[in-house]
């Protein structure tokens, strides 16, 4: 995975940029008490991330890599290990609602 260096901007540096690369997982288990998100956004070569529990203010991080390919190929290794982790695709409103049923 290609290195990424702690960057001082604030994510709202980024609101009025279009993305390269955006994905939103979350895991879901009331048996584990999972209820978390976890959002990834790539911006040239800066990796904005946004986690937390569903309903929380969550908390953010955003990191450099060299160049947009580097940025890209750790957001997808990032994601990967989510996915290993049993974090899926964040589902909608209503299908939230259904597994709470």
């Amino acid at each position: 995975m290609p290195d990424l260096v702690r960057d001082s901007r604030s994510p709202e540096s980024f609101s009025d940029q279009e993305p390269s690369f955006e994905v939103r997982l979350e895991i879901f288990d009331k048996w584990k008490n999972h209820n978390k998100f976890w959002h990834l956004v790539v911006h040239d070569n800066f990796v904005v991330r946004h986690w937390g529990r569903h309903g929380s203010k969550g908390q953010w991080s955003v990191h450099r890599a060299w160049n947009s390919w580097g940025a890209k190929t750790a957001a997808e290794d990032l994601v990967q290990q989510k996915r290993r982790k049993g974090y899926k695709p964040q589902a909608n409103v209503l299908d939230r609602f259904a597994r709470e049923i």
